[in-house]
């Protein structure tokens, strides 16, 4: 059995807003993500993740769709890591991790 773990007292009430599998691409676009990013903002949360599975095409053709992720607001920052499908693009995940670090993420690698 693995021990229980405690987050230390000083981060009690963090507010995490966690974002993943938008897929944007296909059927979703930048309205889609303006919404989400709207809703996540209501949240006033302290730290966004986006975990992965975020777009689904090149980097060029979904730019326009991404940049409001842009106006994500948060206490602290707002970390992005790359899931299978940013792969799978021409650019690769290193081109995905160059645009959300183009837009003001932080990108976490192996971190």
């Amino acid at each position: 059995m693995r021990p229980h773990f405690v987050f230390p007292q000083s981060l009690d009430g963090l507010k995490i807003a966690q974002l993943c599998d938008l897929h944007i691409g296909g059927m979703l676009g930048r309205a889609f993500v303006e919404q989400v990013v709207c809703s996540t903002n209501e949240l006033n949360p302290d730290v966004v993740v986006i975990v992965g599975d975020l777009a689904d095409g090149s980097v060029a053709r979904l730019r326009p769709s991404l940049a409001p992720l842009s106006d994500l607001r948060t206490r602290h920052d707002v970390f992005f890591v790359t899931g299978n499908h940013e792969y799978y693009s021409p650019a690769g995940g290193r081109g995905w991790m160059a645009e959300m670090e183009r837009m003001g993420l932080r990108v976490l690698r192996n971190e």
